[in-house]
């Protein structure tokens, strides 16, 4: 499929990245890469997942200046579409692609 993509313009708000747990996230993307936490986050006991979002480069996280954010995302305990969503997709980390 041929896509003309000349003049559009698109930017990415953030990246998740989806594992059973957020810490064994945090070596990799705070300690090795240098993400900063932006605050906020937390729990979504509707949807049934946790998460921790991080700003690299010069951005503060709100769309201004260089800055790119990454939000992990965990399930919370029961949360049948996050854990099964999981399980189908094995290996912490693994970017979604779905």
């Amino acid at each position: 499929m041929d896509l003309e993509l000349d003049g559009l313009e698109v930017h990415f708000d953030h990246t998740a990245v989806a594992a059973p747990r957020i810490r064994d996230l945090l070596p990799i993307y705070r300690d090795l890469l240098g993400g900063r936490h932006l605050g906020g986050g937390g729990d979504n006991r509707v949807a049934g997942y946790r998460t921790l979002q991080l700003t690299y480069g010069n951005g503060n996280g709100n769309g201004n200046g260089n800055g790119n954010k990454v939000e992990l995302m965990e399930p919370l305990a029961g949360s049948t579409f996050f854990d099964s969503f999981l399980r189908a997709h094995e290996g912490p980390g693994r970017p979604c692609t779905t």
